[in-house]
């Protein structure tokens, strides 16, 4: 149910039910508002356009999850695959003798990287070391067969591409996002517009407020005062406790999200953002990161970036869907 008319505050699920309140009624109420040409049509298909770009900007949200992970596993894959063969070359080295200037050459001293840019630089090292090697006269022995590397091409090729493309539906979804965004300030302003024009014509506490998606002055509920009652439900406002984000960096670097299990909550809803925008209220829900969790098994987010802190909201959610308080922590990827 609709609280206040703090209309850029609003979640996805409070903003579709103003807008489609809205479209289903501004046709009867527009004349006598003198509400007419572009902004009633905005009116009229407000709701059809905001679901629109909702769902737009959760699919590009899929889309990008599933082009990580599906780079995550090429990562692996070549990961454990470079180990394997930086043993079998290392052999071969230690065999023939004279290991340090080829071991530095072949840039295979020290562990293997996890992150696509640095077994990216490996994998290249160790081709274009191979090449040299194999063009000398006569030819260098300190190399493996040709099996191996077709395999390390292959896996370099791979993750190359799988990164490009992992890059790309990244961009696609800031993009929708950010249309999404968009659009939700221009439909704040359009419903400020239509809020003025009806407090101007009925008054501000006329019922009829609700038709058009907004809240009578005598209804509007504000901090600090006892929730107004949701049918079949109840809110939780005690926040989760003891959140907190880890960063793991094996085997794939992630965040690592956790919370104790909080009573009378059905599941958790849990959304991210790269900007602390304040305590109380996540961003635009669903904007960068949401999934709703049955308990409190951590959750892992592998879409981050080297270098950024992120901002991870947490809050309990009952049977009916009410949420509850929100709790927030920061976890700083390096």
């Amino acid at each position: 149910m609709l609280k206040n008319n703090q209309f850029t505050s609003d979640t996805d699920g409070e903003r579709l039910e103003r807008l489609q309140l809205l479209s289903a009624n501004i046709d009867t109420h527009a004349v006598e508002l003198e509400i007419i040409g572009d902004k009633l049509l905005r009116c009229q298909t407000g709701g059809a356009d905001w679901n629109s770009a909702v769902v737009n900007a959760g699919v590009e949200d899929g889309e990008s999850q599933e082009a990580t992970e599906t780079l995550d596993q090429a990562l692996l894959a070549a990961h454990d695959y470079y180990v394997a063969a930086k043993e079998h070359l290392l052999s071969i080295i230690y065999d023939i003798g004279e290991p340090d200037e080829i071991i530095e050459e072949y840039a295979v001293k020290g562990d293997a990287p996890w992150n696509y840019n640095g077994l990216f630089i490996k994998f290249n090292k160790w081709l274009e070391t191979d090449t040299r090697l194999k063009a000398l006269v006569p030819p260098d022995p300190r190399v493996v067969g040709a099996t191996v590397i077709a395999n390390l091409t292959t896996h370099r090729d791979t993750i190359n591409t799988l990164w490009h493309d992992a890059q790309e539906e990244r961009r696609e979804k800031s993009e929708a996002y950010a249309a999404k965004r968009e659009l939700f300030d221009k439909q704040s302003s359009l419903l400020t517009f239509v809020l003025g024009a009806a407090k101007l014509v009925w008054g501000n506490d006329d019922p009829r407020l609700r038709d058009l998606g907004c809240v009578p002055k005598s209804e509007i509920w504000t901090p600090g005062q006892p929730e107004p009652p949701e049918p079949g439900g109840a809110t939780y406002p005690d926040p989760v406790e003891n959140l907190k984000a880890e960063n793991i960096t094996t085997p794939i670097i992630v965040n690592k999200v956790s919370w104790d299990v909080l009573a009378g909550a059905n599941s958790y809803s849990v959304k991210k953002a790269e900007v602390d925008i304040g305590q109380i209220a996540p961003p635009m829900p669903e904007e960068y990161y949401a999934q709703d969790y049955i308990d409190n098994t951590p959750v892992g987010d592998n879409d981050i970036m080297p270098g950024k802190t992120y901002y991870y909201w947490v809050c309990g959610v009952d049977e009916t869907g009410v949420e509850g308080e929100w709790a927030i922590c920061s976890c700083d990827y390096v």
